[in-house]
């Protein structure tokens, strides 16, 4: 087979499994909605109560940087020089440490509890 051959051949099959791929996986991956539906009325709650309580956040959040974003557009220097709170301390930096492995605690006692895993 020629050198121009196997360039076709590659492309042609490359495009068939970068393309399908992702075909396969959006046909087969359920959405978020069809995986609420699957579970539990009481971890359907609790999944409900934790989605609007983090789009909340999320809206506080956005509001704070909105602030602050204004209240740094009055001034002179580079955005990249401006004071964005405090700087960690270790304490500060432990307690995040936690929080992360407390987490990931809740996290594989959620997957646990779905699963029903002894």
């Amino acid at each position: 087979m020629s050198n121009a051959g196997r360039w076709v051949k590659a492309l042609f099959w490359g495009t068939v499994i970068a393309v399908g791929g992702h075909q396969l996986q959006y046909y087969i991956m359920p959405s978020e909605d069809e995986l609420v539906k699957r579970l539990s009325p009481a971890l359907k709650k609790e999944f409900l109560e934790q989605r609007q309580r983090r789009a909340a956040e999320d809206i506080d959040n956005g509001a704070q940087l909105m602030a602050h974003i204004r209240a740094n557009a009055q001034k002179t220097e580079p955005a990249w020089k401006t004071d964005w709170g405090k700087k960690p301390d270790a304490a500060a930096q432990l307690d995040r440490e936690t929080a992360a492995v407390v987490m990931t605690e809740n996290a594989l006692l959620y997957v646990w509890k779905l699963y029903d895993i002894p």
